[in-house]
């Protein structure tokens, strides 16, 4: 009998991104990367490409507001499901297969912004600039979205999970710009109990921000102001109810 332990086999990435994309996952996707997919259309392109498509999700729901989206991926299995799966979500993004190492293929600065979500944290630092360097060719930024130190998990295995510092501090120190960068809390939409929270979260805004002000003569000593308690109010209710601030997105370009 062998003492010697097998090898550990990591799935494919086709094999991970097996199950097929049903609507409930496409806006699960997005709704959990909504913070990150809002500062992708805060920066206005009009042409992206992916680096990493998964299973299409990102791509299809970015090629909503982006006249051109194109997604590559390494895995030819990735790249056909892609490409099946989004005519059926309205998707008008194209799929290529492609070495995120050498994209040749694509002329300099030909896209406007290089994407990518779960990507980066899948490489070391000379790995990463490397990438960086690739894509900072065929775009003038690089926006993407890893999970941070507070994700707390290994989805794949081989997962960087660090801090926003200590991601703004590689970045620096590989020698590229961070324009911007942030820590965000993903945001789940399943479950019928999160519609009447979002319900209640909008009544309170409105109520906090209708509140009139107080006659003049002041308030009674202790009491605070009606615009005050309900901004409080609507204060705690977001802090009983948000999410861990898990994920880590940047917005990145060159070096002048």
């Amino acid at each position: 009998m062998s003492t010697v332990a097998a090898p550990e086999v990591r799935p494919s990435w086709s094999h991970f991104y097996g199950a097929e994309l049903t609507w409930g996952a496409h806006l699960s996707n997005v709704f959990h990367h909504l913070p990150f997919l809002a500062t992708i259309r805060s920066l206005r392109p009009r042409s992206l490409v992916e680096v990493g498509a998964g299973s299409g999700s990102t791509s299809i729901f970015l090629s909503y507001f982006v006249p051109r989206v194109v997604s590559i991926d390494l895995d030819e299995e990735i790249v056909r499901s892609c490409q099946r799966t989004a005519p059926r979500f309205f998707g008008r993004a194209e799929y290529r297969r492609a070495d995120a190492f050498d994209l040749s293929d694509i002329r300099d600065r030909e896209f406007d912004l290089c994407v990518s979500q779960g990507f980066f944290e899948h490489f070391g630092d000379a790995q990463i600039r490397e990438l960086l360097n690739v894509q900072l060719r065929v775009a003038r930024q690089v926006a993407f979205s890893v999970p941070n130190a507070a994700y707390g998990r290994q989805d794949f295995g081989d997962e960087r999970l660090l801090t926003r510092p200590q991601w703004d501090d590689l970045l620096r120190e590989l020698g590229f710009d961070v324009v911007e960068s942030r820590d965000y809390a993903p945001i789940h939409a399943g479950g019928v109990w999160r519609r009447p929270v979002t319900a209640l979260l909008w009544l309170a805004r409105k109520a906090g921000s209708n509140t009139r002000r107080p006659r003049q003569g002041g308030l009674k000593e202790g009491t605070a102001p009606a615009r005050t308690r309900g901004a409080d109010s609507l204060r705690g209710l977001r802090e009983r109810l948000t999410f861990p601030r898990s994920m880590y997105a940047a917005v990145v370009s060159s070096h002048r």
